[in-house]
């Protein structure tokens, strides 16, 4: 039986429903609201919400808050 995994195999916090992140570039700070295993979807507290690809958050200007 494995462990549960707390980590990405590239050193990255897990992302988790809820999870806080920040836009590097301008600091505004979000929310993951909604995620697969391809897409995640996060919610700007400038109301904006996008939808990336999880294989492209590692190109995005975010930072992945820890809890």
């Amino acid at each position: 039986m494995g462990s549960k995994k707390t980590a990405t195999a590239a050193g990255l916090p897990a992302l988790k429903i809820g999870g806080r992140m920040r836009r590097t570039d301008d600091g505004v700070s979000g929310r993951i609201v909604w995620a697969n295993g391809v897409s995640v979807k996060i919610a700007w507290d400038g109301g904006e919400q996008v939808t990336w690809r999880r294989d492209s958050l590692a190109s995005r200007p975010i930072e992945i808050l820890a809890g």
